[in-house]
């Protein structure tokens, strides 16, 4: 059986699954922001252009076999970023940007719950980044997964399992209005809870 893995950040989602010819399985990251602001960047050049976290907060990972689910410690974190810009548009109200990524890592979470402190980590962050001035926007592509912590394969009883290379990712910004912290002038992106 192969696994299939996504991530998702509450205000970032990734997917990373596992599949099989019989029945598919997934395992989701999920990030629940409760305060602060969730540092996002959507640039046109520099690497990475695209930034969303890192970010911290409530961290659980669902299994879509069983009913389980897995709450990492505080103290967890988790980013989603890419380069390559392969298309900006810009408009008075609106951005769409498209990010090729690289072989840099670009997605990954961090938890002491996993041995060395990797849980998931990924490359080649591929997916656009669509957002309208002043109401927020989202992203949405694909990863390849490069490494999935055996503590969280064990957890869900899929130990000896592969990993299908393929995820999933996602996640929202928000607008702030009047706020320092907004990095892209024509949108004010950001996250807030």
């Amino acid at each position: 059986m192969t696994k299939k893995m996504v991530f998702a950040l509450a205000c970032l989602a990734l997917l990373a699954t596992f599949s099989s010819v019989a029945m598919a399985d997934a395992l989701t990251f999920s990030y629940s922001v409760s305060s602060a602001t969730v540092p996002t960047i959507a640039d046109k050049t520099g690497s990475p252009s695209l930034t969303g976290g890192p970010v911290g907060g409530l961290i659980t990972v669902k299994d879509t076999n069983t009913s389980l689910t897995l709450s990492l410690p505080a103290g967890s974190t988790g980013m989603i970023q890419s380069d390559s810009n392969s298309s900006y548009l810009t408009t008075t109200t609106l951005l769409v940007a498209s990010y090729a990524g690289s072989g840099a890592t670009q997605v990954e979470v961090l938890s002491s719950f996993c041995p060395g402190g990797i849980c998931l980590s990924g490359t080649n962050a591929f997916g656009t980044y669509t957002a309208a001035m002043g109401s927020g926007g989202g992203f949405g592509g694909v990863f390849d997964v490069t490494f999935v912590s055996p503590a969280i394969l064990a957890f869900f009883g899929d130990t000896g399992q592969a990993v299908n290379p393929n995820g999933g990712i996602a996640f929202t910004t928000h607008a702030i209005h009047g706020r320092p912290e907004a990095q892209h002038p024509l949108l004010n992106l950001g996250a807030v809870p």
